[in-house]
């Protein structure tokens, strides 16, 4: 079952354009509008933004032609995600101005906050166009083009934008390493991924997504531990715990496997694909204790089939969690001779073709329901549809020889 896991996207943008423009202020500002300017500054890095707009609309009464006093005032609404009064102090630094890069960057940013991407895009180009080397400029564009699944172009910019901007690279890497595991190319998003949490370790969603990326290389031990990470910042994320129990589940940990899809489920209970993995770890449970025939392999079984059909109830075109409801009462048939069982081993199987009659060895599998059940016709039907699908099964017809023979003493 192919489940990949993605976690909710949340644009990151570091406050280093803002404060990088403390160095440009002298050249337009007399000492007083200045100082207004950097009281302004000391509220935004202390996330003050109400006190920080007082203090820039200070520093604009003081020189009404002061482009950074509207940057400032921009950048705090900005943050508050007053977006119109962000735009229109935005738009006055730009006409007193025109070539401030920076103000265009975060132009871009809101634009693309608000769903307007052609926008933000037209921003972000005319910022580029004014400054090549504008921080955040090329990191953004990249943003965009893999939003619009643009892989290898937002690649591109995200290389130029780490030649051009190394000081704030964290986010850079971040957002190359996501677009390599995007295109499934796990050991370059790795190395991109880790580069990134050098300088913030404590992004969640990359400790995740390292994980992922691991668990994908196959290598488990790696995704466990990066796993774990994540969840040390943010513990009731569902997908972690889900994947943490897929990485469990590879290295035949099952009871660490079931802890975290249970965690999974307890947290979204509307997760099909943690009750299908939690029935496979307990499928597997029963598989163990098959020469025992006791009770033990029983409730395994029983807890398995209950945690399939929950998973069909909530995703009824889940094919997995029926091929495998089909493959448990086959089992338990011819475990424990019961022939009603096989009854409901074929219900499974045939929901299984109904989705997907190409689906692997769904017809194989039915047709020993009824080899089972003793009919012959409609078992040597399914091989001969099996042999359709895979004409390279040894098996299929060896057995599927054995079942004309049946039919026709059947028949004599």
């Amino acid at each position: 079952m192919n489940v990949t896991g993605k976690m909710k996207k949340k644009i990151n943008i570091p406050i280093i354009v803002f404060l990088a423009l403390l160095i440009c202020v002298d050249i337009y500002a007399s000492s007083e509008e200045k100082e207004f300017y950097k009281r302004g500054i000391k509220y935004i890095k202390k996330k003050l933004y109400d006190k920080a707009i007082v203090e820039f609309q200070r520093s604009q009464s003081a020189n009404p032609e002061f482009p950074y006093a509207y940057y400032g005032i921009g950048y705090a609404y900005h943050r508050k995600k007053m977006y119109d009064d962000a735009i229109a102090a935005y738009s006055k630094a730009t006409e007193i101005k025109p070539d401030f890069a920076e103000v265009y960057v975060n132009l871009g940013l809101i634009y693309g906050d608000l769903g307007n991407d052609k926008e933000s895009m037209v921003n972000v180009k005319k910022a580029l166009k004014i400054n090549n080397k504008v921080k955040g400029g090329h990191y953004l564009l990249g943003r965009m083009l893999q939003d619009k699944e643009l892989y290898n172009q937002a690649i591109e910019e995200y290389k130029i934008e780490l030649k051009k901007n190394t000081l704030y690279s964290g986010y850079t890497h971040g957002w190359l390493g996501l677009t390599y595991g995007l295109q499934g190319n796990y050991s370059e998003a790795i190395i991109h991924y880790k580069k990134a949490l050098e300088q913030y370790n404590d992004w969640t969603r990359l400790y995740y997504e390292l994980g992922y990326a691991y668990l994908k290389k196959g290598e488990y031990e790696n995704a466990i531990e990066s796993f774990k990470n994540a969840l040390e910042f943010k513990p009731n994320i569902p997908i972690v715990h889900y994947d943490l129990g897929r990485a469990y589940y590879s290295t035949g940990n099952y009871n660490k496997a079931r802890l975290n899809y249970k965690k999974a489920i307890n947290i979204n209970p509307t997760n099909a694909a943690a009750y299908y993995a939690l029935g496979l770890v307990y499928y597997k449970k029963a598989i163990i204790f098959q020469d025992k025939k006791g009770a033990k392999q029983k409730g395994f079984f029983s807890l398995a089939l209950e945690n399939f059909e929950k998973a069909s109830e909530l995703n009824p075109e889940l094919v997995e969690a029926y091929y495998m409801a089909g493959m448990i009462y086959y089992q338990i048939g011819i475990t424990y001779f019961d022939n009603n069982v096989y009854n409901k081993a074929e219900r499974e199987f045939k929901k299984v073709i109904d989705l997907n009659p190409r689906y692997n060895d769904i017809h194989y599998q039915l047709g020993w329901v009824y080899w089972e059940k003793g009919e012959w016709d409609k078992c040597v039907k399914e091989w001969k549809k099996e042999m359709e699908i895979n004409p390279d099964n040894i098996y299929v017809k060896e057995w599927l020889s054995q079942a004309r023979n049946k039919l026709k003493s059947e028949r004599r």
